[in-house]
């Protein structure tokens, strides 16, 4: 489960009125780089008053997150294991 509020700027408009979104986010926390990037199709009659839509009435909505820093350190496997599973896959 994830919870955050994501800055979107208008990409596109397209020939229905509907608007393309895309919008991305960067954060460091304790050495790791942590990246959100959302994307989608927004229509003009669901942002409400405070400007704000929810990601359940965005169509087509795509999320990608990244991380890089240390915790890649400890996930990624080290030369040696890489070289032994391209010797022996299975």
């Amino acid at each position: 489960s994830m919870s955050d509020k994501i800055t979107v700027t208008v990409e596109d408009v397209l020939p229905n009125g509907n608007l393309v979104v895309l919008g991305r986010r960067e954060r460091r926390v304790m050495g790791d780089r942590q990246i959100v990037e959302v994307s989608g199709i927004v229509r003009p009659s669901d942002i409400n008053f405070s400007n704000t839509v929810s990601s359940e009435l965005v169509a087509d909505f795509r999320i990608v997150y990244r991380h890089a820093g240390a915790e890649n350190d400890f996930t990624r496997p080290g030369w040696l294991a890489r070289v032994l599973n391209f010797l022996n896959p299975f």
